[in-house]
């Protein structure tokens, strides 16, 4: 017997460890001062080009290295870090479930997050197909001998729960979430991206560091 298992339109949800990265401090450093001054300004935070300080570059580059490496196994065309931000949760704080629909793909990392705080939770696409499909199939089995509930069959969500000096890339129109956290300090850094092929359409905005000179803004 040959048997051979396929995975159709696999959703890949990539976990990339950066432990010792020489920006993490100065990330940290940046965002506590950031939150403490409220300059909207400061950093360029309000339009979305934090990673583009000179500082940080070498980070835009690992983060871009880190696509580089996600696409290969998703099998879909290149990309290039585009817009990004920085965010603080404290106590109680939220993210409501939301995509990031001009992007392909999306990451977070995750310059400083405790143990025991929130997961990041992704809603399963297929949630809403699966459910009717469920539905329908169920109430068809009119004596439900078996005692079926179409809670049986739900994958509705899935939880990461990061690590510090993690980032997570995924695609961009996963819905996903944070539940109110559970500690006081919870940092990231949230990128966007873009076809590569479509930079040129962006610049100076958006830039390839690796082989394109830093202009300071």
């Amino acid at each position: 017997m040959i048997i051979k298992h396929n995975n159709i339109f696999p959703t890949f949800v990539s976990e990339f460890d950066l432990t010792g990265h020489e920006s993490n401090s100065l990330v940290i450093e940046k965002i506590d001062t950031y939150y403490k001054k409220k300059d909207p300004t400061l950093y360029n935070n309000n339009r979305e080009r934090f990673l583009n300080e000179p500082d940080l570059v070498e980070l835009w580059k690992t983060f871009q290295e880190c696509c580089d490496i996600y696409c290969e196994k998703a099998n879909i065309k290149p990309v290039i870090v585009g817009s990004n931000w920085v965010n603080a949760l404290q106590l109680d704080d939220n993210l409501r479930a939301h995509t990031h629909p001009t992007s392909v793909i999306s990451g977070v990392y995750y310059p400083y997050i405790e143990s025991e705080d929130t997961p990041l939770t992704f809603e399963n696409i297929a949630s809403p197909i699966i459910k009717e499909h469920n539905i329908r199939r169920i109430m068809r089995n009119v004596d439900n001998t078996a005692g079926l509930s179409k809670k049986d069959y739900e994958v509705n969500d899935m939880a990461f729960y990061p690590q510090n000096e993690s980032l997570i890339i995924f695609p961009s129109y996963l819905n996903h979430w944070v539940n109110p956290s559970a500690t006081h300090k919870r940092y990231t850094v949230v990128f966007n991206t873009l076809l590569y092929s479509e930079r040129k359409a962006f610049q100076p905005y958006i830039r390839d560091y690796r082989i394109e000179p830093h202009e300071d803004k």
